[in-house]
């Protein structure tokens, strides 16, 4: 048995991973009967699975209510690889410009099938190319952030309340299984100012630009303003003016359905 340090890790149908997490569980029912003699026992439950991964790159190959076959392994070669079908939960896109750090991708994911251990590795052929976070920025509306101090940006997409909707049937066998849920998200960007006219309006509704490039973005029709906070300064204390501006989804104008554009432009919802 080899200890690894995921020199050569993957995730099928991705690239550029630097991260993964699986977690697995079977609920062990107890019991206790008159003829148990004062001892618990259990039998066998239902199997679930769920976990995170981690990219360096700002558009995942999975979208969220996406069903997919997931298989990581730390290495890219023997039979080593946990495998199963998943349901993809949500995608967070973080741009973290005070740090200097690339732009990367989180992807969550629950089961939808069961999970196989000792199954194929599977590999990363691409040539790595990760996108720096410079020259990245924030645009609400009409008023883009490119010139102004925004040193953060997070925009995350998400099928709600899916966690909640599982099911095991006859057919599923044991394994836990989710339904979609509903196409959410939500965002945020911090921008240091002293200037309070600086930050877009409570409340306001408009398209939201999360660029990845200087050219290219996320493209969220509509997100509200949900708030400002906090706007602070406190010169007892070390820090810099400024609030973190937070942002969510609503799809519908009353007149109006809205969109959800990738950076290579394609709608991801409602859909082609």
């Amino acid at each position: 048995m080899a200890v690894l340090r995921g020199k050569n890790m993957a995730v099928t149908g991705e690239e550029t991973v630097f991260g993964f997490q699986i977690h697995t569980e079977r609920t062990l029912e107890d019991m206790v009967a008159g003829n148990t003699d004062g001892a618990v026992m259990r039998v066998d439950g239902n199997d679930r699975w769920w976990g995170f991964y981690q990219l360096y790159g700002h558009t995942p190959a999975r979208f969220p209510n996406d069903s997919f076959t997931f298989v990581c392994a730390p290495e890219n070669t023997g039979s080593i690889a946990y495998s199963g079908t998943a349901k993809c939960q949500s995608i967070e896109i973080v741009n973290d410009i005070r740090n200097g750090r690339y732009v990367q991708s989180v992807v969550t994911f629950l089961s939808h099938g069961a999970l196989s251990a000792s199954q194929t590795a599977p590999t990363d052929t691409s040539n790595p190319c990760p996108l720096s976070v410079k020259n990245t920025f924030p645009k609400f509306g009409s008023t883009s952030y490119d010139d102004d101090n925004v040193d953060f940006m997070r925009l995350r997409i998400l099928a709600k309340g899916m966690e909640n909707n599982w099911y095991v049937t006859a057919a599923s066998n044991g394994a836990v299984m989710h339904e979609d849920g509903d196409i959410d998200a939500e965002a945020e960007f911090r921008l240091l100012t002293e200037d309070s006219s600086d930050f877009p309006t409570i409340g306001d509704s408009d398209i939201y630009y999360h660029y990845v490039t200087s050219t290219t973005y996320w493209q969220m029709t509509w997100m509200r303003v949900a708030g400002i906070l906090p706007w602070q300064g406190n010169r007892q204390q070390p820090g810099l003016v400024g609030a973190t501006v937070k942002l969510a989804f609503t799809g519908f104008s009353c007149t109006q359905q809205g969109s959800i554009i990738n950076p290579a432009t394609a709608n991801k919802w409602p859909g082609a």
